[in-house]
């Protein structure tokens, strides 16, 4: 499927992928991710249907498993944005088979205006060079209730992302966005990618996924798999 726009990224898979940032999500890691969006402490009061961002979406994969893992409500809404519109494309072609609704949007999520009302879950795979999933998740954060995520280890480590992103996750009661770290879980085993379609082998950076929530005041859970 053909979306409108001009394609200005290489035709070759391997060069495009590279050039978009694109880490395609292993599909096991896609299913623990989405584990944590269902976790009981990443719960939240509000009903289903759920409003979904998937800011860096790919072909799609976390989107799958989060809906294997437990099928939406119907009147569920997830906004996926893909930088590349050929993988947009793909998006496309899939969402007329997935059980909820999902919207289609091609550009860079940095780039995007906020929503009028934060979205109930952010679940994605950001891209990680230059220190870009620092910025999709503090992004995130400022447009979700709550947010699942696979990022770089050394996020732990920088103080940009200290400013960014764990200042918020302080427990001081007068914090004016207070956000709770409740699932911390390191990855032994580095992830290895579908770079452009194929195996791309296991990576030199590692990572850890993480799930976030501004809703629960629940402790954290600290796990390595």
């Amino acid at each position: 499927m053909k979306l409108p726009g001009i394609d200005l990224l290489p035709t070759d898979p391997l060069l495009r992928a590279r050039a978009s940032s694109a880490w395609y999500t292993p599909a096991d890691v896609a299913r623990r991710l989405a584990d944590f969006c269902y976790g009981a402490q990443l719960q939240t009061a509000k009903p289903s249907p759920w409003r979904v961002l998937e800011p860096a979406a790919g072909h799609g994969v976390l989107i799958d498993a989060l809906i294997q893992q437990r099928g939406p409500h119907e009147r569920t809404v997830i906004d996926a944005i893909e930088l590349d519109p050929s993988s947009a494309g793909v998006l496309a072609d899939k969402a007329t088979a997935w059980p909820c609704r999902v919207r289609v949007h091609v550009g860079d999520y940095l780039e995007r205006p906020a929503p009028k009302k934060p979205y109930d879950l952010c679940l994605m795979n950001p891209p990680y060079e230059d220190g870009l999933d620092s910025a999709f998740l503090e992004k995130a954060m400022s447009e979700s209730l709550r947010v699942v995520a696979l990022v770089r280890l050394a996020l732990l480590e920088s103080r940009r992302s200290y400013e960014r992103i764990w200042s918020k996750c302080e427990t001081k009661s007068d914090h004016p966005q207070h956000w709770n770290l409740v699932h911390l879980c390191p990855m032994i085993a580095r992830p290895s990618f579908l770079l452009g379609g194929k195996g791309a082998g296991y990576g030199k950076t590692a990572f850890m996924m993480i799930g976030m929530t501004r809703l629960n005041d629940g402790p954290t859970c600290v796990h390595w798999i």
